[in-house]
């Protein structure tokens, strides 16, 4: 059977650009393809009208929700696609008149491959498409992989696929509003890779993107560009993970990355001054090339500090650079607004020095904190928290570090100096999902040496955070006062859970990073066998089935049920309830909780509107815990996208 490709258009705004856009499929030679229109605009009326104007087109015209947003209007499209192959194609770009023709001719000689990308070309008003049949089968690990995903551009407009490949990758993750196109491409490149699979790449020539002020990108660069660098991070992470790039190479992509996307977020500042303000650290940058081309030119120039002033607005220490920058991230225009939105700096202390506070809790039972994981050396992260935790708890508690043989010896000293107890295991044969059994290792060994010890509770958290809550013991301990255990469990107390990163629609989806409570519990909550599930078991699974009940806090909490003998239903409902009957969840800002890892939000889930990524807050907690009748909204399933079905 011969594949038909099914050109996917999300439609959200741009009458007239839409209109050249369905004028170039028109000119299109080839002409056996469907064109699917998926809307999420109120405007349907009048885009009805311009699709009568294009009869003669295979159009099927497919209304969405109002603001359904990028990605899910985009699959709504790909879902309602008669044809397994898909174009993506925005309603504001432009394709050349033989480039379905020459897409088809690809498919037909090529049908395993999965992936077709164009080096697409960039235009502003009009587009002169350079047609030529050359392509090549390009290897994801050679260029792109290696480098080109952090450097180079890329736009959906410019792919055509299979859509069974949705059914395989995870490209949600991360909740991505601009860079979601770099994080799907980024997720089949791996994909492709892992399965031993090639792409084809088409030279520039058939897809024309249109660079304008109006474009989603442009009005929310600011956005893109703090994206851009959460997801930098992300990738070369998992980079590292497959074995394609080392330490060093991942440092010097990253670096290349930043330059390139600075580069690209001034440029378009320089065009456009009056619509948006640079992040703070790229606006220190941008001035500062200023006022050296000012100091080096052949002009006599007034003092450097007057320059500074006159461009940033507010006087600056003379004494060192460091301060200009620090002035200008701390005191720029109050309040804060960036693409709509208030944002607001927090400050830590990175040295325990620096951290003049202390408990005024005596007389808690005995405690122990196990911290597992790899040391974090950058800042002497980890060693500092040890320091700072030692003030926290008053020189009183166990603090037992539980990290990994291959670390160094002679930097673990350091915590034996300050009377941490150091434990180390060796790493297991198979990671599991995200690391699974490294988690369940390292700190299934800290919370025996716990119990060891005879510390009667126990705090679970990680190497690579920080709580710098001064009173965190006794606010836990009162938590435990206020709300006993439910009889009808075999548990010494409730578990105390981080309201961050446990999402309220996924079935048992208890944070992993943070825990406190009975160390008999404890041990009962992480005593789960290692993970066996290989890589390609996950492949059949669907991406909502995947987030919602695969996941590796839902493995370990699945596990602690059977462990007390309770049966996982694996349902919202049966989820609630176990929230409500076992466990408190508070919120991270009653830890103080610091985080450096992915991105300098704050409030990195926080929406402001319904997601799959609402996590449960204390409040929702307290309202399970004194209600039960559980409201569970009927609409749910529209959060958690069926990605890649009919």
């Amino acid at each position: 059977m011969i594949e038909k490709i099914s050109i996917v258009i999300p439609y959200h705004g741009r009458l007239s650009l839409f209109k050249e856009t369905l004028e170039s499929l028109r000119k299109q030679s080839f002409k056996d393809f469907e064109v699917v229109i998926s809307d999420d605009t109120d405007d349907t009326e009048n885009i009805k009208m311009l699709i009568d104007s294009y009869s003669d087109l295979h159009i099927k015209y497919v209304k969405s929700s109002i603001n359904l947003g990028a990605i899910s209007n985009t699959l709504q499209g790909i879902n309602n696609a008669s044809n397994n192959f898909i174009h993506i194609l925005h309603t504001d770009d432009i394709l050349s008149p033989n480039c379905i023709q020459f897409e088809q001719e690809l498919i037909n000689k090529y049908p395993a491959n999965l992936f077709i990308n164009h080096i697409h070309h960039a235009f502003e008003n009009e587009f002169y498409s350079n047609e030529h049949n050359e392509y090549k089968i390009e290897c994801p690990k050679t260029s792109w992989l290696k480098s080109k995903i952090f450097t180079d551009c890329t736009v959906p407009s410019a792919w055509c696929f299979n859509k069974k490949i949705l059914k395989d990758i995870n490209f949600t993750k991360g909740e991505f509003a601009f860079v979601y196109d770099w994080n799907f491409l980024f997720s089949v490149l791996v994909y492709l890779y892992k399965n031993e699979l090639t792409f084809i790449e088409i030279p520039q020539g058939y897809v024309g993107w249109r660079e304008h002020s109006d474009s989603e990108s442009t009005k929310g660069i600011l956005t893109c560009f703090t994206e851009w660098k959460r997801l930098a991070l992300l990738m070369a992470n998992e980079l590292q993970e497959c074995g394609i790039l080392n330490k060093k190479e991942i440092k010097r992509v990253l670096k290349k990355s930043e330059k390139c996307r600075i580069k690209r977020i001034i440029k378009d500042y320089e065009k456009n001054k009056k619509n948006f303000k640079l992040p703070q650290d790229v606006l220190f940058k941008y001035y500062w090339k200023l006022l050296l081309k000012f100091i080096y030119s052949k002009e006599k120039q007034p003092a450097s500090h007057r320059i500074i002033y006159r461009i940033l607005g507010f006087k600056i220490s003379k004494k060192s650079t460091k301060n200009y920058k620090k002035c200008s991230i701390k005191n720029s225009k109050v309040p804060l607004i960036i693409d709509g939105d208030f944002y607001n700096l927090k400050n830590f202390p990175i040295k325990a020095k620096n951290y003049q506070l202390q408990s005024d809790a005596y007389t808690i039972p005995s405690l122990c904190i196990v911290i597992q994981g790899p040391i974090v050396k950058e800042n002497d992260f980890t060693l500092e928290t040890c320091k700072i935790y030692k003030k926290i708890f008053n020189n009183s508690e166990t603090i037992i570090l539980s990290t990994w043989d291959t670390e160094d010896k002679k930097y673990l000293k350091n915590f034996e100096a300050i009377g941490v107890k150091v434990l180390l295991s060796k790493a297991p044969d198979f990671a599991g999902r995200a690391n699974l059994n490294y988690q369940i290792l390292s700190t299934m060994k800290g919370l025996k040496e716990g119990e060891k010890l005879g510390c009667e509770y126990a705090i679970k958290t990680r190497t690579d955070q920080r709580f710098y809550s001064t009173n965190l013991s006794r606010d836990l301990f009162n938590l435990l006062k206020i709300y006993p255990p439910s009889p009808n469990y075999n548990m010494h107390s409730r578990l105390v859970a981080l309201s961050f990163n446990s999402f309220k629609y996924r079935y048992y989806g208890i944070s992993d990073m943070f825990l406190f409570g009975n160390t008999q519990d404890m041990l009962k909550y992480w005593n789960s066998p290692l993970d066996t599930k290989k890589y390609e078991e996950y492949k059949t699974i669907k991406q909502k089935d995947l987030w919602q009940q695969y996941c590796s806090e839902t493995y370990i909490a699945s596990h602690f049920l059977k462990n007390i003998g309770v049966t996982p239903e694996y349902t919202l409902k049966h989820t609630w309830k176990i929230y409500k009957d076992l466990f408190i969840f508070i919120d991270k800002e009653i830890l103080d909780m610091y985080w450096p890892k992915y991105t300098n939000l704050d409030s990195r889930w926080r929406l402001f509107r319904p997601n799959m990524l609402e996590e449960m807050h204390h409040s929702d907690w307290l309202n399970l815990y004194l209600n039960d009748d559980f409201f569970i909204k009927e609409d749910i399933e529209l959060l958690i996208p069926n990605i890649g079905e009919n």
